[in-house]
């Protein structure tokens, strides 16, 4: 499978155990490795078959923006979730 990267995407969002930790935005930096649901793209050169980048990173910035998590890690679990 075919994959693309972005890599340093910077992201703010709100995170932490403690209430005054989530009372302050934070940046996260993010490394994202996304397997392309199919080769037609390389075959085609077509945009329509292409992964919308700009979409991807709109995403990732509304899903910081609004999460429930309060630990890194389970935030990091969430995001590779994401689905769509």
């Amino acid at each position: 499978m075919n994959a693309i990267f972005i890599h340093d995407l910077r992201v703010e969002t709100r995170i932490g155990i403690y209430e005054w930790e989530r009372r302050l935005a934070q940046i996260v930096r993010l490394d994202v490795e996304l397997g392309l649901p199919s080769d037609d793209v390389f075959r085609t050169g077509d945009f329509a078959d292409a992964l919308d980048y700009a979409a991807v990173v709109k995403r990732l910035q509304a899903f910081a923006a609004d999460h429930p998590h309060q630990l890194l890690e389970r935030y990091a679990q969430a995001i590779a979730a994401i689905r769509n």
